[in-house]
C-alpha cells in the first residue's frame, strides 16, 4: 500500500511529512486503499485543529480532472475534520475554485448551530472568499506526538 501511495503521491508521510498545497475552495484527491479508488472534498476552511470540508458520493476509479468534480454537487455539504488527517493518506490538490457564501452555506449553519453569531459569521464568509481567490499555501504537514506541525515550504 505504501508503496501505490508513494508513487501516485511521492513522499513517505510516517516519515518525511507530507506536502500539501492549501487552497481555500480547493478540490482535494486521495486514494482510498489499495484498488479502492479516488475520493474527492472540497475545502472550505482550515487551521492547526481542524479543516471544513465539503464531501463528494462519488469514487474514481483513477484520478479525476477538476473539469470532473466541478460537475459534481456535494453530498455532504459541510463535516469538521480533525487537519491531522490530512497527512495519512496524503491528499492532493486537483484545483480550485473562489468559494461563494451558497459554497459555504452548510459551514455556516454548522456555525450557527454551535452560537457564532451572524456578524460573525458574515465576516468568516468575506475571509474565506476572499482567502479562495489567491494562491494556495505551500506547507510541509506533519504529526508529531499528537500535535500536527505546520511549515510552509519553499
Amino acid at each position: 500500500m505504501k508503496s501505490v501511495l508513494r508513487k501516485i503521491f511521492g513522499a513517505d508521510a510516517d516519515r518525511d511529512g507530507t506536502d500539501v498545497d492549501i487552497a481555500w475552495g480547493g478540490y482535494y484527491v486521495s486514494l482510498e486503499g489499495a484498488g479502492g479508488g479516488f475520493r474527492v472534498f472540497r475545502l472550505l476552511d482550515f487551521s492547526q485543529s481542524a479543516y471544513h470540508a465539503a464531501l463528494f458520493r462519488e469514487k474514481f476509479e483513477s484520478r479525476p480532472t477538476l473539469a470532473e468534480v466541478t460537475a459534481l454537487a456535494p453530498y455532504v455539504m459541510h463535516v469538521p475534520i480533525d487537519s491531522r488527517g490530512l497527512v495519512s493518506p496524503p491528499i492532493q490538490l486537483l484545483g480550485a475554485t473562489p468559494l461563494s457564501a451558497e459554497a459555504l452555506g452548510g459551514y455556516m449553519f454548522y456555525l450557527e448551530q454551535h452560537g457564532v453569531p451572524a456578524d460573525e459569521r458574515e465576516k468568516l464568509i468575506a475571509k474565506l472568499v476572499a482567502f479562495s481567490q489567491e494562491a494556495p499555501l505551500r506547507l510541509k504537514l506533519r504529526v508529531i506526538g499528537d500535535q500536527l506541525q505546520i511549515a510552509q515550504r519553499p
